[in-house]
């Protein structure tokens, strides 16, 4: 059996564009875009995770909104149950820690960007809505 790892992922919105994030050349799925956040550690809430994911990567204080979509993904070596939640407000410009690059885009440009498969479903939901 693979093992479950569990992420939460931010849905930063402003001024009509998201916030999305490319993984670094020697990550792996290397230079696969996503949307900001990571691993939940042991006796952490998601909304806790994402929280310090979110000052770590982006250096920003966030506060974590409702849970946008739920994911199951499965990879050849692990599964993923990907939390994508919308953030409401968030204070300081948010600032490149961790990534190759970050880059607001229009929702209705995300599709030409090379996203990690978890992260299609949390793209379709967006355009539906947006």
């Amino acid at each position: 059996m693979k093992p479950l790892i569990k992420v939460t992922a931010a849905i930063i919105l402003k001024n009509n564009k998201v916030l999305i994030a490319q993984r670094k050349q020697d990550d792996p799925f290397k230079l696969k875009w996503e949307f900001p956040g990571g691993k939940i550690e042991k006796d952490e809430t998601p909304e806790k995770c994402l929280n310090r994911e979110l000052t770590e990567e982006l250096g920003i204080s966030a506060e974590i909104g409702e849970l946008f979509l739920r994911v199951f993904h499965s990879y050849p070596d692990f599964d993923i149950e990907l939390l994508a939640y919308q953030v409401n407000k968030f204070s300081n410009k948010p600032k490149n820690n961790t990534h190759q690059k970050l880059s607001w885009v229009a929702v209705g440009n995300l599709p030409a960007f090379d996203f990690l498969e978890a992260d299609i479903p949390v793209i379709k939901k967006l355009q539906s809505i947006h």
